[in-house]
């Protein structure tokens, strides 16, 4: 069960809270899209209006990205998957097409993954990277 604020209605710092770990939670799993991330917390904050959850989770998922705990990439089934920058990463969150699931399933689309530091910090130990996270930038 999730902290509530008073009245029942949360708060900005628990939804950035929560989004956090949803981010760390979902990156540790596997490779997920933008918009499974986005579906994910409007579940857990369904009287949140969307613009202003997207905009909790856009800073959320930056703030993980510039600590180096989460890395971004484009994922295009053509071309392969390419890890996106800190400066490319705060362009592409704030493109809402991303935050849709793609069109098509040729299309490529925006993932977010936990680095072995990210890995780490979730765990809440030394661990050793997956194999997937050891792939990622940023390694141990």
């Amino acid at each position: 069960m999730r902290p509530r604020a008073t009245e029942g209605q949360p708060s900005i710092a628990m939804i950035r809270d929560e989004a956090r770990r949803q981010i760390l939670s979902m990156a540790v799993d596997d490779a997920f899209g933008l918009w499974e991330l986005c579906w994910t917390l409007e579940a857990c904050f369904p009287e949140m209006p969307r613009p202003a959850l997207l905009k909790i989770v856009q800073e959320a998922l930056y703030g993980l990205v510039a600590a180096g705990l989460v890395a971004v990439e484009i994922d295009d089934p053509a071309a392969g998957s390419v890890q996106q920058t800190l400066d490319e990463v705060a362009r592409i969150i704030a493109e809402e097409r991303w935050w849709e699931p793609p069109a098509e399933p040729s299309a490529p689309r925006v993932v977010f993954l936990a680095t072995p530091a990210g890995e780490r910090a979730y765990l809440g130990r030394e661990a050793t990277a997956s194999p997937r996270a050891a792939s990622i930038g940023g390694g141990a």
